[in-house]
């Protein structure tokens, strides 16, 4: 959670794209280790999806990418597999 933690103060220091980039950084490096192993890495990865879609759309004013979309989608499907099972 360090990147994602980092992210948070780049942002209250009004980095926002810096604070952008370093949570993608934090999602990179989870989302295998999630999809490998769900369970274990769900709350994570939601903590930091949450965060990137916030940076987007409230910070940047943007909208997600179609790779944060992608992974967005995975995610509820992962879960939904998961508790599933």
């Amino acid at each position: 959670m360090s990147l994602n933690n980092l992210s948070a103060f780049q942002s209250e220091l009004g980095q926002h794209k810096k604070a952008l980039a370093s949570a993608e950084e934090a999602l990179d490096i989870y989302w295998p280790y999630f999809e490998r192993y769900p369970a274990a890495f769900a709350n994570n990865v939601k903590i930091v999806l949450t965060t990137v879609l916030r940076f987007l759309t409230t910070l940047l004013g943007q909208p997600p990418t179609k790779q944060l979309v992608e992974r967005l989608v995975s995610f509820a499907k992962i879960l939904e597999i998961e508790n599933t099972e």
